[in-house]
């Protein structure tokens, strides 16, 4: 990453953008949308988040982070914890993603807790859990941005996060929305 992405205005917005939602039903499930829009605004300074301590020594079940997350087919919130986890799950099992996103920790951590508050997309997957998605918006000074959809893996019987990852999709050569 280099420090003019991050620097750029960094603007992500959680919006609907299938209208319907009809499109893309994955695994065993049926998706469920909810229209949201969601504004991001970088650390002061310029700088990104630090990335958690999960490094050598580190118990698993270390917290990294909390997150409030929408109730699916109820009302109210419930918390989602990041821990640091072990190859198959949390922090250290997503750790190849974040490299692989747009501005760092940060941003991941913002994605994270951005999909959760307010997902387009929830599919329900064979194994019961959740994969809860929603489009976020990576903007440039240069006048263009690029769409990103994240999606956020929790086990829902526990609310622990097992993996969240982007995936970059189309670039829109005109100012963000």
């Amino acid at each position: 990453m280099t420090l003019r992405l991050l620097v750029s205005v960094l603007l992500a917005a959680s919006a609907m953008i299938l209208g319907n939602g009809s499109a893309g039903l994955a695994d065993t499930g049926k998706a469920v949308t909810a229209p949201v829009i969601t504004w991001f605004k970088p650390a002061a300074g310029g700088r990104d988040a630090a990335a958690p301590n999960c490094g050598k020594g580190v118990r698993s079940r270390k917290i990294v982070g909390k997150y409030e997350a929408k109730r699916h087919d109820k009302g109210g919130y419930r918390t989602d914890i990041l821990y640091c986890g072990n190859a198959k799950y949390g922090y250290r099992h997503l750790e190849p993603h974040i490299a692989q996103y747009f501005g760092g920790w940060g941003s991941f951590s913002f994605s994270i807790g951005a999909v959760l508050k307010k997902p387009a997309h929830w599919v329900v997957q064979a194994n019961g859990n959740f994969r809860e998605s929603a489009p976020i918006y990576q903007c440039f000074v240069e006048g263009y941005y690029v769409i990103w959809t994240f999606y956020v893996v929790p086990v829902i019987q526990s609310g622990s996060i097992v993996t969240a990852y982007g995936h970059k999709g189309k670039t829109i050569d005109e100012p963000c929305p």
